[in-house]
């Protein structure tokens, strides 16, 4: 009987966690306390995950990666299909994000708030990957399946005034389509003449017009904000200056755990898509460079399983699942260091937010389930392989 497998991924996975748990804890105290409320509460949230994964994941690693693996696989289309739907219930009866920053994104359940295009994300990897491993060898009519689920949820998210939501899944999909080949077998099976890529070129530009005439104020005054912050420095641009404040104050080594100046009210969303600024000041440029390598680790980690699976589904997912921690980190750093426009996304297992974290957390997971059932497969195949070799052995004496 083969040995219980281990996964690099879930260590590293820990690691960010408690990193995060840690500068969330520095970035949140003051605010929280100010408002008589303890200091732990937003950390909560991780340290119960960080408990429950441990303990998940000394589970599957017990139990047979090729079900879990298998149950995965059947319920990937389910699993879409019910977060579509929620995205649709937005619509209905969801409500404004907290702070009415303009995103009516949250489905209020009493003291539950579900916020479904977090979980979209996974269960996008998930469609994508169930329809390239069922119809890998009709590319036409696996691309076109695809766009007709994701065009719709990119259509919903965006009603739901969610630009950091479009952008993250609209890039996720077209990388994740790249690395697979789907639109360069698409794209060869077209044939278009010029005359037909110039009404393409059109038309594309057309639904970049109309995207920009539908973005909101608070969009708009963000994109001016990326371009000058200074121009409007008590309005827009105020974020954007602190943070760069922020991370001049951290320079080389930093202020100190709980030494940051600008989460005591300079600075608005210092737990979630303002953190990475909070971290720079406190840990200075070694802080930030931590939190890249840790976060790069996993794409890295993901990447090298997708390589490794022996099918064409766990292949798109750990693919996908890497490339969708690569973009949002990318998103949000990009925005905070005004390398692109703020966004309002989190910075995936450090910020705040339940809904993300979850929602990563569960994608993480299947991606260890992966590989471990890759590893498995692998040590199964060695000793078959030797047993043959003994037998022939056998044979021969």
């Amino acid at each position: 009987m083969s040995k219980k497998q281990h996964s690099s991924l879930f260590l590293i996975w820990m690691i960010t966690l408690i990193w995060g748990i840690i500068n969330l804890y520095s970035a949140s105290n003051i605010m929280l306390m100010t408002n008589n409320v303890a200091p732990y509460l937003l950390i909560l949230p991780s340290i119960l995950i960080l408990s429950g994964g441990t303990v998940f994941y000394h589970f599957i690693r017990r139990a047979t990666y090729a079900n879990i693996y298998a149950m995965i696989k059947r319920s990937a289309l389910t699993i879409n299909l019910i977060v579509l739907g929620m995205l649709c219930l937005v619509l209905l009866i969801g409500v404004d994000a907290e702070h009415n920053l303009g995103a009516k994104s949250i489905i209020d359940i009493g003291p539950v708030n579900i916020q479904p295009m977090e979980f979209y994300k996974v269960s996008m990897l998930l469609y994508i990957a169930y329809f390239i491993y069922f119809l890998k060898n009709k590319h036409y009519k696996t691309i076109h399946t695809i766009s007709v689920n994701i065009f719709l949820a990119i259509g919903l998210i965006f009603l739901e005034h969610d630009l950091g939501g479009v952008i993250i899944i609209t890039t996720v999909l077209i990388i994740t389509l790249l690395i697979e080949g789907e639109i360069q077998s698409l794209l060869k099976k077209l044939h278009y003449t010029t005359k037909q890529w110039l009404y393409v070129f059109v038309a594309m530009i057309g639904v970049i017009t109309l995207l920009i005439n539908s973005m909101s104020s608070m969009h708009m005054d963000r994109f001016s904000a990326w371009i000058n912050p200074f121009s409007d420095a008590k309005g827009a641009g105020y974020q954007l200056i602190n943070a760069f404040i922020a991370f001049s104050n951290g320079g080389l080594l930093g202020n100190g755990f709980l030494n940051s100046t600008q989460k005591t009210g300079f600075l608005t969303e210092q737990t979630s898509d303002a953190i990475f600024a909070i971290i720079g000041e406190e840990w200075g440029l070694f802080g930030i460079l931590f939190t890249i390598i840790i976060l790069f680790a996993i794409v890295i980690l993901c990447y090298s399983i997708a390589i490794k699976s022996t099918d064409k589904f766990s292949e798109v997912y750990a693919y996908g699942f890497g490339t969708l921690i690569f973009v949002q980190t990318a998103v949000n750093i990009g925005g905070i260091t005004g390398t692109i426009p703020l966004t309002g996304v989190t910075l995936p297992f450090i910020s705040s937010g339940t809904n993300s974290l979850i929602s990563l957390t569960i994608g993480l997971f299947f991606v260890i389930v992966i590989d471990l059932n890759n590893k498995h497969r692998k040590v199964i195949r060695k000793i078959k392989s030797d047993k043959l070799f003994m037998d022939g052995e056998k044979w021969k004496n």
